[in-house]
């Protein structure tokens, strides 16, 4: 994989950026997107999801988030019980969704980072309906607007056999690590920059997912980026 002709393709490409930037939360919105892109192939049982270990957290720690987590993840059930996959949503319907995913975002920063409890948005909150009117008009348009760019350009994908979400044998060695999505025999990460440029570590960390494969379970044989703002798979 050379850097400098994905480079040389990314330079090229129009790049989605957001209405704002001062302040924009671009972290929170890379990890909604992961989220929402992956419904386009399955919806991953609550449970399973890094966010879920963030609600237990929460709930464990301020008992009076019970509450907001139970009715978050029963409103996620509908979208297990009819999946949005394979589809392109109506708005108001690609907004909902957007919304639970950005939700689930604050939750899994939870769970992965201490650092992330002081500056929680979710903590100023006190109902499951706060939460999900946390994110600005713009942060929900720029959501929809990366979604709709993925299904346009790469639906194509969507048939393909999928893992969401897969750990490996090795993960636990190197403290937790667990990848975006497999498609058919490719390990994809889902990148969300409006740097239109491929870093090494990229590439880094995508190897890394495929040596920590020790019993080879799951027969990647490619890696992948998927850079949502350019709407480019390398």
């Amino acid at each position: 994989m050379s850097t400098v002709h994905h480079n040389s393709l990314m330079k090229a490409a129009t790049t989605t950026r957001p209405q704002v930037s001062t302040g924009y939360p671009y972290t929170t919105i890379g990890t909604a997107i992961d989220y929402r892109l992956r419904y386009y192939f399955a919806s991953t049982p609550h449970r399973d999801l890094v966010a879920y270990d963030g609600a237990e957290l929460l709930a464990e720690m301020y008992p009076q988030y019970s509450d907001p987590t139970q009715a978050l993840f029963d409103d996620l059930a509908q979208f297990e019980s009819d999946p949005p996959a394979q589809r392109r949503l109506v708005e108001s319907e690609e907004y909902q969704l957007n919304r639970h995913c950005y939700v689930l975002a604050l939750l899994e920063q939870l769970s992965r980072s201490l650092r992330s409890w002081g500056s929680s948005p979710l903590l100023a909150c006190d109902t499951v309906n706060e939460w999900l009117n946390i994110q600005s008009e713009e942060e929900i348009q720029d959501l929809a607007a990366l979604s709709w760019l993925f299904y346009d350009s790469h639906s194509n994908l969507l048939s393909l056999p999928c893992n969401l979400n897969p750990i490996f044998v090795g993960s636990d060695d190197v403290d937790g690590a667990d990848a975006d999505l497999i498609v058919d025999s490719t390990s994809v990460d889902i990148k969300t920059t409006i740097k239109a440029s491929v870093a090494k570590d990229y590439i880094y960390q995508l190897i890394g997912y495929v040596l920590l494969d020790y019993t080879n379970e799951y027969q990647i044989d490619r890696i992948g980026l998927y850079m949502t703002r350019q709407g480019i798979l390398l």
